[in-house]
Parts: C-alpha cells; sequence; structure tokens
C-alpha cells in the first residue's frame, strides 16, 4: 500500500471531508490519528476504521490551543509522517 509505515494526524476528522481523508488514509496502510473536539463521533471515526482492518485512534484535542499539540500528539506518538 501507498502509506504503509506512515503516520497520518488529521485534524477535525470526526465529519465531513477530513473523515474521508482519514479513511482513505487508513485504507492506504497508514495508521490515522483521528483528532477532533467531539469525542463521540471521533472515537465512532476511528472504530469505523479499525472495523474496516486499518490502524487508528482517536485524540481529543482543541486545536486552537498550541500548549495541548506538544502534550496530546507530538510526544507520545513521536512522529507524524502526513
Amino acid at each position: 500500500m501507498r502509506l504503509d509505515n506512515q503516520t497520518a494526524l488529521i485534524t477535525r476528522a470526526a465529519s465531513g471531508m477530513a473523515a474521508a481523508q482519514a479513511r482513505l488514509f487508513a485504507s492506504e496502510g497508514a495508521a490515522v490519528c483521528v483528532v477532533d473536539i467531539n469525542e463521540t463521533v471521533g472515537r465512532q471515526v476511528a472504530s469505523e476504521i479499525i472495523e474496516a482492518s486499518g490502524k487508528a485512534i482517536y485524540v481529543s484535542l482543541d486545536v486552537t490551543e498550541s500548549s495541548h499539540w506538544a502534550e496530546t500528539v507530538v510526544k507520545p506518538r513521536k512522529r507524524s509522517d502526513l
């Protein structure tokens, strides 16, 4: 697959085009970090990706708070390719 061994961090991924992008990247082999402030729908998108044999996690994050990025996304995952 084109995105094997890549990690994709997708913001606002609980709905719309970003959710579609998360599903597409996962279908191409990427491990997807579904980032959104809406926990219910964000977890649902991540679960749907996993059920379709993809790799995904949900991360609750208010992207307007820069301090949240380092603590929530960057440090635990060590990298983001996409």
